[in-house]
């Protein structure tokens, strides 16, 4: 859902904030992808995410152990490629 929101990183720092101790935030997003059409479509502000991207705001977020990486594709998948995010 991040790539629906015009300030990703604000929103990271929130979910952040909210962790009870010993909380863990995991995040799955897009992947970067040329798919123009999703801005109009489906009302995609961003087109994916890199991985030091995603990993940048969850350390400004102060997200301590903060893990992002590349999701193996999906075969059977027609969208883009995704990543996941994980820490405490």
């Amino acid at each position: 859902m991040l790539h629906h929101l015009p300030d990703p990183g604000a929103a990271l720092a929130e979910a952040a904030r909210t962790l009870r101790a010993g909380g863990r935030l995991v995040v799955v997003d897009l992947r970067p992808h040329d798919r123009i059409g999703y801005r109009e479509e489906l009302g995609h502000l961003w087109p994916g995410f890199t991985v030091d991207q995603l990993r940048g705001w969850l350390e400004e977020a102060g997200v301590r152990e903060a893990v992002v990486r590349p999701l193996p594709p999906d075969v059977e998948a027609r969208g883009p490629l995704l990543l996941m995010a994980a820490g405490s």
